[in-house]
């Protein structure tokens, strides 16, 4: 069990509660449905990646000490985790951590063409594989 620093603590509550007030719960639902499609389809798998890597970025955003939320990020980084942890799972640590370093002005607030993207690949592929079940049942 790694310790965490008050400061740390209080970050990680900031952050998981920016997830449920930005209603990421949501944006994560869909991602977890078309996951498993993402296995074959290479741009999908990105699409994921990236998404997750925002939710993340978005909630990291919303702390109030930055340095704070990076520390703790590098602590829960080492320790041991269930598999599906929406934090380890965009697989850019880095990247985080890299914008964590930067002022709170630059991160960038979700671009409504990408959450587009995001739900219009959702919908393709959900009617692929219908399409696909139908074509298998008859």
């Amino acid at each position: 069990v790694t310790d965490l620093t008050v400061p740390e603590l209080s970050s990680v509550i900031e952050h998981e509660t920016a997830h449920i007030t930005l209603n990421h719960r949501a944006h994560l639902t869909l991602i977890a449905m078309i996951e498993p499609l993402a296995r074959w389809i290479r741009p999908v798998r990105r699409l994921v990646d990236v998404s997750r890597l925002a939710l993340e970025r978005a909630a990291d955003s919303c702390t109030t000490d930055l340095s704070a939320t990076r520390g703790a990020l590098l602590r829960l980084s080492a320790a041991p985790m269930a598999p599906g942890v929406a934090a380890f799972t965009a697989g850019d640590l880095a990247e985080r951590l890299d914008a964590l370093q930067a002022d709170v002005a630059d991160f960038e607030t979700p671009d409504t063409s990408a959450r587009l993207l995001l739900y219009l690949a959702a919908v393709a592929l959900a009617a692929y594989v219908l399409v696909d079940l139908v074509q298998f049942w008859l």
